[in-house]
């Protein structure tokens, strides 16, 4: 006799999601087994959604192997004849490098939250994976934001006390000194920047929101954080529809777009940069028989960085899952290095594990969708502590005071987001 699987239930409750995120500091405990924000609704992508995962209903690790085999699994466990499940997925920048003890994960990991919440134009529609205590109490504390309630407390007296220049000056000047000698063209270098203070996750993701041309996300277990709002999409899968793009190539935005852009363009340095991660996308998707085509090289223009962007559309076969594709595509050099195996050497020698820092994060389904977005512009929170994370492009021309200026501008939204004010920034 088959096994009963578990069944999945929806249903659609008058809540504004914003609200469920204004309080996210008072989860409810069964809430906080699991917390996985997606919200790509100010991206530069064809799927623009807002999702919430609470609780867990049940995961999977994603090993360094059988990805397709692995997502069939978890989802085989499930009855969903509408194919409305989801599954929140993040992978280690680095599988073979282990992590600190700060980290929420060591390895991949696919996640079923047990109750679900996507925004929709007639309100909120919950998808409560089972019939569980755990489950109803989720839902009732749900009914109780229906109810008007204070706003989320906004301030903070975060302050940094680590700002990671040092160490991060001897990366970048190492690595200039292995591409002189030929053996790196290209490593991304990144920095840490420590912060101690009282911080409020609420306020932090609600500063997040609405941050032009971003991914907002966010993934919590055992009270861990790992929160951003990135520019930067690995990838979309639809059907046999692929979308990636190449994005390489920085500038700190100053006061004027249009001047900054045009300079961008035309800095050999930064075209070399991308030219690097374009060439590598092609190679690494072909090896999938999956051909790409690049579209016009454009300036996206952030709240604090510009960037290069080459769009890239393609198809992929029907058996191609999203989850193998970001195994595929990563790392790319727009967050290692060329070549692969040598830059990836410099890193596990020099770096710290980055944990998902610049990883795949994003959500898939049963099906073998969904899209995955690169895990920068982001920080650890833990307790009292927060660890913010900047990369930077180390090619031959690089400077190193330039660098160093790229890193503040991109550790920016995230000092922001956990109320940091300026003068509070220097150590």
């Amino acid at each position: 006799m088959s096994p009963v699987l578990p069944s999945v239930t929806s249903f659609v409750m008058e809540l504004d999601l914003e609200r469920v995120v204004a309080a996210a500091d008072d989860l409810p405990k069964e809430a906080r087994e699991f917390v996985g924000l997606w919200d790509s609704r100010e991206a530069a992508v064809e799927r623009r959604e807002f999702t919430l995962g609470l609780g867990l209903a049940d995961s999977i690790e994603l090993g360094a192997s059988a990805e397709n085999e692995t997502a069939t699994q978890l989802f085989s466990r499930w009855a969903d004849p509408e194919g409305s499940l989801r599954a929140f997925a993040a992978l280690p920048f680095d599988a073979r490098c282990r992590t600190a003890a700060d980290w929420p994960e060591e390895s991949g990991r696919l996640v079923i939250p047990l109750v679900r919440l996507t925004a929709t134009d007639g309100g909120l529609r919950v998808l409560q994976v089972k019939d569980s205590p755990a489950a109803a109490r989720i839902v009732a504390w749900l009914e109780s934001l229906r109810k008007p309630g204070p706003n989320a407390d906004l301030e903070s007296n975060a302050q940094v006390v680590d700002s990671g220049v040092e160490p991060f000056c001897e990366r970048v000047q190492t690595a200039l000194t292995r591409i002189e000698a030929g053996e790196l063209e290209k490593v991304v270098v990144s920095r840490t920047l420590e912060l101690r203070g009282s911080f409020k996750l609420a306020a932090a993701l609600r500063r997040l929101a609405g941050l032009p041309r971003t991914v907002r996300f966010a993934w919590s277990r055992s009270e861990r954080w790992f929160i951003g709002a990135t520019p930067e999409t690995l990838l979309e899968k639809s059907g046999r529809e692929l979308r990636t793009e190449a994005v390489a190539g920085s500038l700190p935005r100053r006061s004027n777009d249009e001047a900054e852009a045009r300079a961008l363009l035309a800095s050999p340095k930064d075209l070399r940069e991308h030219a690097f991660v374009v060439e590598a996308i092609r190679a690494a998707l072909a090896g999938q028989g999956v051909s790409v085509e690049a579209q016009p090289l454009t300036v996206r223009t952030l709240a604090h960085v510009h960037h290069l962007v080459t769009p890239m559309l393609g198809r992929c076969d029907e058996d191609c899952s999203a989850v193998s594709l970001a195994r595929t595509l990563h790392p790319t050099p727009a967050m290692n290095g060329v070549p692969r195996a040598a830059a990836l050497d410099f890193l596990r020698a020099r770096e710290p594990g980055r944990g998902f820092y610049a990883a795949p994060i994003g959500v898939v389904d049963g099906r073998g969708d969904g899209i995955f977005a690169v895990a920068i512009r982001s920080a650890l929170v833990s307790g009292e502590r927060a660890q913010l994370f900047a990369g930077v492009g180390v090619v031959a021309g690089s400077s190193l005071p330039a660098e160093v200026a790229e890193t503040e501008a991109k550790f920016a939204s995230m000092l922001a987001a956990l109320g940091v004010r300026r003068e509070e920034r220097a150590v």
